[in-house]
C-alpha cells in the first residue's frame, strides 16, 4: 500500500525563491557587464582586479571622509542652513514629479565595478586611484570657506591665466598628460552592436550632434576602424570609459534600460570624449560645499576631485549647469538632503539660488562646448581669427561665423533678441511655444513678465530635443536690473533635469555663462520669491530663458531698473 504523505512547505520558501531569482538576476547582470568591460577578449584588463582596487580605494576614502563628517557635524552654522533648505523642500514636496532615474539605481548592479557610478576604468587607472594619497579628495570643507589658498568664487572669473598649464581650473582630461586619450584630429569612430534598437540609435546620433554641431569633432560610423566606440545595451546601466583607450580596437559605451534620454546619452558620450564629472574639478571646493555627512556609505568616490596632473578646464569658470555635473542630492542618504551646496549667493537668510542649476540632463551647456573645443584644439582649425561678440567663439567648421551663446545671433553674435515676445524653438509636436507677455525696457517702476513653454501632455513620452524660449531685458547703461522671480514650475524635479527657468546676466560682455536655473517653488527660497540683481560692472542687460525637454516650464516675474 502506497501512502502519500503531505509535505509541509514553509511560508518563507516562496520569498527565498524570489530572493534567489533576484540574486541570479543580479549575477547575470554583473556577468554581462564583465563581458562588456572585456569585450572580445581584446580588452585584456582583469575586471576583477579593477573591482578589487576600487574596493580598496573606497575603504580608504570612507575612513578619511568619516573624519571629515565628524568635523562637519560640529559646524552648527552650516547645520542651520542645511535644515532651512531641507525644511523648505519638504514643505513643497508634493510639487515634485518623477525625474530621471538616479545613476545609483540604474547602475546598482555594477557599483563595485564602476568609478563615480558610471565611469569604467582600465586596470592602470584603477591602480593609480587606489594608490593615490587622497590629498586632492578630502579637504577641510566648511560653511565658512575652504582650505588655505582657495579663491573667492565671486573673484575667480577675474583671475589672469596661470603660467603653468597643469594647474588651471579643470573638468576635461589634461591633454598634456593624456595625449593618447584624445581622439586624433577630433575624429571619433563608432559602431553599434546587435542589441541597439533603431529608436535608440536615433537618440544616440542626436546626442552626438549635440557635441559635434558646435565643435570641430566629427563622428563616423565604422565597424572596422582601429579605435572606435561600441554602443551597446548588453549590460545594465549607463556607463563609459573616459577618453580613447588607444590600445583597444573598441570600447563600450553602454546605454541600458532607463538611460534612453538624450541628455543622459550626451553625458556618457562626454566621458568617452575625455570629460570627467563637473563636481570633480580641482577647484570644486571653491564653489561647492561637499556635505560628507549626507552621502551614502560606499558612494564617497562620486565626489573625488581630479588632480592637477589629470585634467584641465582651460580657464573656463566653474559651471553648475554642465551636463557632466551631478545634481545636489545625487547619492544622498535620504534623497532630500543635498550632498553638494553652492557657495555662490548664499546669505544668512536664504540658500544659494544655484542649487537646482546642478544636475541638468538636457544636453551640453555652452561652457561644456567651449571646454570641448579647447580640449581638441578646435581654435587652430581657423587660420584667420574672427572677432566674436557676447562671449561667442569662432566656428571651427565655418571660420567666417561664430558659435553664439543662447539668445544671441548673427554671424559674429553681435545681436541679441529684440525686446518683446520670447523667441525660441520647440521639437515637432510640442505646443505652447514661447507664450507669455512682452519685455519692454526696464524703468524705475516694476513691470511684470510671464512665459510658458512645453506641455504636460503625457502622450508625448520621449522628446528627442528640448524646447526653449528667450526674453531679453535691458535698461540704460547707468542702471542695473533687479529681477524678482515670483513663480516657477510646472515640471519640478531634482536638478531641474527636464527643464527650467534660467536667469542670465550680461557680464563683462559675455552671455555664455550658465545662469541661475529654477523649476520648483522651493527653489525660490523660504520667502516664496527670489530677488536677483545684475552686478555693478557693465551689466545692464539680462536674459530670461525657458527650457523644457519634457513637461511644461513657466515663470512669472517682475523687474525694474535701479541706479548704480
Amino acid at each position: 500500500m502506497n501512502l502519500k504523505i503531505p509535505i509541509a512547505i514553509p511560508c518563507c520558501i516562496p520569498m527565498l525563491f524570489l530572493a534567489l531569482l533576484l540574486c541570479d538576476s543580479v549575477a547575470a547582470s554583473q556577468e554581462s557587464a564583465k563581458k562588456a568591460l572585456a569585450k572580445k577578449g581584446e580588452q585584456s584588463e582583469d575586471v576583477e582586479k579593477v573591482r578589487s582596487l576600487l574596493g580598496e580605494m573606497r575603504q580608504k576614502r570612507g575612513k578619511e571622509l568619516t573624519e571629515l563628517a565628524k568635523k562637519q557635524e560640529k559646524d552648527s552654522k552650516f547645520g542651520q542652513k542645511v535644515k532651512q533648505l531641507v525644511d523648505n523642500r519638504q514643505k513643497h514636496k508634493s510639487e515634485r514629479k518623477e525625474g530621471l532615474k538616479k545613476m545609483s539605481e540604474l547602475n546598482a548592479d555594477l557599483k563595485e565595478y564602476l568609478y563615480q557610478a558610471d565611469i569604467a576604468l582600465t586596470a592602470e587607472q584603477a591602480e593609480a586611484l587606489a594608490h593615490s594619497d587622497g590629498a586632492d579628495q578630502v579637504t577641510e570643507n566648511t560653511a565658512n570657506g575652504t582650505t588655505a589658498g582657495s579663491q573667492n568664487p565671486d573673484q575667480i572669473q577675474e583671475q589672469q591665466p596661470e603660467s603653468n598649464h597643469n594647474v588651471q581650473k579643470r573638468q576635461a582630461m589634461n591633454p598634456t598628460y593624456y595625449t593618447a586619450s584624445k581622439w586624433p584630429g577630433g575624429v571619433v569612430y563608432y559602431t553599434f552592436d546587435g542589441t541597439v534598437s533603431v529608436s535608440l540609435k536615433s537618440l544616440i546620433l542626436k546626442a552626438m550632434r549635440l557635441w559635434s554641431d558646435k565643435t570641430c569633432l566629427v563622428f563616423y560610423e565604422s565597424a572596422t576602424a582601429a579605435n572606435k566606440l561600441m554602443f551597446s545595451t548588453t549590460a545594465s546601466g549607463c556607463w563609459s570609459y573616459v577618453g580613447r583607450i588607444a590600445s583597444w580596437s573598441s570600447q563600450t559605451v553602454n546605454i541600458g534600460a532607463g538611460c534612453e534620454q538624450i541628455g543622459v546619452i550626451a553625458h556618457e558620450i562626454g566621458h568617452a570624449l575625455g570629460f570627467w564629472h563637473g563636481q570633480s574639478r580641482h577647484d570644486r571646493d571653491t564653489f561647492v560645499y561637499y556635505n560628507a555627512v549626507a552621502v551614502i556609505a560606499g558612494q564617497e568616490d562620486n565626489f573625488d576631485k581630479e588632480t592637477t596632473t589629470t585634467n584641465d578646464n582651460f580657464l573656463n569658470a566653474y559651471d553648475y549647469g554642465s551636463v557632466m555635473h551631478y545634481a545636489d542630492t545625487s547619492f544622498s542618504k535620504d534623497e532630500v538632503t543635498p550632498v553638494m551646496y553652492s557657495k555662490l549667493g548664499w546669505t544668512e537668510s536664504t540658500p544659494s539660488p544655484w542649487q537646482s542649476t546642478m544636475g541638468q540632463r538636457m544636453g551640453p551647456s555652452y561652457t561644456d562646448l567651449e571646454v570641448m573645443n579647447a580640449l581638441y584644439g578646435c581654435k587652430s582649425k581657423c587660420a584667420t581669427p574672427l572677432g566674436c561678440y557676447n562671449g561667442a567663439y569662432q566656428n571651427p567648421k565655418n571660420c567666417s561665423s561664430c558659435i553664439c551663446p543662447p539668445g544671441v545671433y548673427g554671424d559674429t553674435c553681435g545681436l541679441v533678441l529684440p525686446p518683446g515676445t520670447g523667441s525660441g524653438y520647440a521639437p515637432f509636436g510640442v505646443p505652447n511655444l514661447c507664450t507669455g507677455g512682452v519685455a519692454p525696457k526696464a524703468t524705475l517702476a516694476w513691470q511684470y513678465l510671464t512665459g510658458t513653454v512645453g506641455t504636460m501632455d503625457t502622450s508625448i513620452q520621449n522628446w528627442s530635443d528640448y524646447a526653449y524660449c528667450h526674453w531679453f531685458l535691458y535698461t540704460d547703461a547707468v542702471n542695473r536690473i533687479m529681477i524678482e522671480v515670483l513663480e516657477v514650475g510646472d515640471y519640478c524635479t531634482d536638478g531641474c533635469a527636464y527643464g527650467n527657468t534660467e536667469v542670465r546676466v550680461w557680464e563683462n560682455g559675455d552671455w555664455g555663462k550658465t545662469g541661475v536655473r529654477l523649476c520648483c517653488t522651493a527653489d525660490l527660497g523660504p520667502t516664496g520669491s527670489l530677488t536677483l540683481t545684475t552686478p555693478y560692472e557693465p551689466s545692464y542687460r539680462a536674459m530670461i530663458s525657458l527650457y523644457a525637454s519634457y513637461g511644461k516650464q513657466r515663470f512669472r516675474l517682475r523687474y525694474k531698473a535701479i541706479p548704480k
